[in-house]
């Protein structure tokens, strides 16, 4: 993703998707209530916008993974799902509610979708229109040769 994304626009969503019991005396704060926090108190400059407790998207140049990097080393209390979306170089968005807004109705570039529930993949939504599908393919492929990463669904020869 590193790769791809370079200096252009990504939009960062985070999803909680547990189910928190309201029964009990203490009901731990979602993951993007407290990422949120976190990035208003070290990085105010970090546009970020929520519609609700369960979700932030946070609007970055470059790819970002600080957010998953968090989730995955101090979170024990959600669930979250990560999605990266690198925008288009036209789209006018000016805060990361237009950002957000904008991806809603599919006005992205790629859309990174990172699953770990079952086995880990990654899945990758382009819009063919604006990206070169084998110029991802080839992205992927030697990034996942360096790294030895099993890199399925390969364009046939």
């Amino acid at each position: 993703m590193k790769r791809f994304c370079g200096s252009r626009q990504v939009l960062t969503k985070i999803k909680s998707v547990k189910e928190i019991s309201k029964k009990g005396k203490f009901v731990p704060e979602r993951f993007p209530v407290r990422y949120r926090r976190f990035l208003q108190q070290t990085q105010p400059q970090t546009p970020t916008y929520t519609e609700n407790k369960k979700e932030l998207s946070v609007w970055t140049h470059g790819f970002d993974q600080t957010a998953l990097i968090a989730f995955k080393e101090l979170d024990r209390t959600d669930d979250c799902f990560f999605d990266f979306y690198v925008l288009p170089d036209a789209l006018a968005a000016s805060n990361a509610e237009d950002a957000s807004k904008a991806v809603a109705v599919g006005k992205y570039d790629v859309w990174f979708s990172l699953s770990e529930w079952g086995p880990c993949a990654l899945y990758i939504t382009l819009n063919p229109e604006t990206v070169d599908a084998n110029t991802i393919q080839r992205i992927i492929k030697s990034t996942c040769k360096e790294h030895q990463i099993l890199f399925q669904n390969q364009p046939q020869s």
